[in-house]
């Protein structure tokens, strides 16, 4: 088993000597991956796996592998554009500039996702089922593994260095949105991404802020699961506890009490 994994109803996992397979219930197969739900070592792992016994070593190979080799080419063919010339990348059909810019569509560093590409190719869309075009208004902020995030959060993903690419992401609806804060595995972009997140479409440049910003001091924030989905803890405060009541949970640093 592996904190953040992606399973499936069915599937089998090892851990600590005992074998577990991931419940077969409708959804519950989203819980497998969470530590919330740790298989045999939390308090609701039996919501969503099963224990089937203990296990010992690990299951042979059925062959050796084979490998083909093939001769040498001398070399590859070079690819050239003309005006008009259509493409696809990372999911974005790019589209060869007219001369004179159409010379730089098969020179280096003009590449769709090259520094320099808006000089030879202008982005006309996604080509796959989903009609997402340009997000206007600029990209939010950076997705970062270890933030926060809750439903409806907004990131943005860079497909390469140069940032020629940007996609627009947004964290799910509960259940699905606890795999925004599963870690890099679930990752917006990722295989397994499209469990918590939402493709927008894809943007360019900044938000641009409403007022002139102010100085912001973030208030903590504690994330509990009740076996049902997440709750948000709000922070103790020495001046709210004549509102407090038998079975209130207040958040203190990284504590929840309750």
């Amino acid at each position: 088993w592996t904190s953040g994994g992606s399973y499936e109803g069915g599937d089998l996992v090892e851990l600590d000597g005992n074998f577990y397979s991931c419940s077969t219930a409708t959804g519950a197969n989203l819980w497998c991956g969470l530590d919330a739900y740790k298989p045999g070592d939390s308090a609701h792992w039996e919501q969503a796996w099963k224990l089937l016994g203990s296990c010992d070593g690990t299951i042979p190979p059925t062959t050796a592998p084979a490998y083909s080799s093939l001769a040498d080419h001398n070399g590859c063919p070079v690819k050239t554009y003309e005006a008009g010339d259509k493409v696809e990348l990372y999911g974005l059909v790019y589209e060869c500039r007219s001369w004179p810019n159409s010379e730089w569509c098969s020179q280096e560093g003009y590449e769709h996702d090259g520094p320099n590409y808006k000089e030879a190719w202008n982005v006309l869309g996604f080509c796959d089922f989903r009609s997402l075009g340009e997000i206007g208004d600029g990209c939010p902020k950076e997705y970062v593994s270890y933030a926060l995030f809750e439903i409806g959060d907004q990131v943005s993903v860079s497909v390469n260095d140069v940032k020629s690419v940007v996609y627009n992401y947004k964290c799910k609806s509960w259940p699905n949105g606890a795999y925004c804060n599963s870690g890099d595995n679930f990752a917006p972009g990722t295989d397994s991404g499209n469990l918590g997140w939402t493709k927008k479409g894809f943007c360019e440049g900044t938000l641009s802020p409403t007022k002139a910003p102010i100085a912001y001091a973030p208030v903590e924030k504690c994330r509990w699961n009740n076996g049902t989905k997440a709750i948000t803890i709000q922070p103790w405060c020495d001046a709210d506890r004549s509102s407090c009541k038998a079975g209130t949970r207040v958040c203190k640093g990284t504590n929840i009490y309750k």
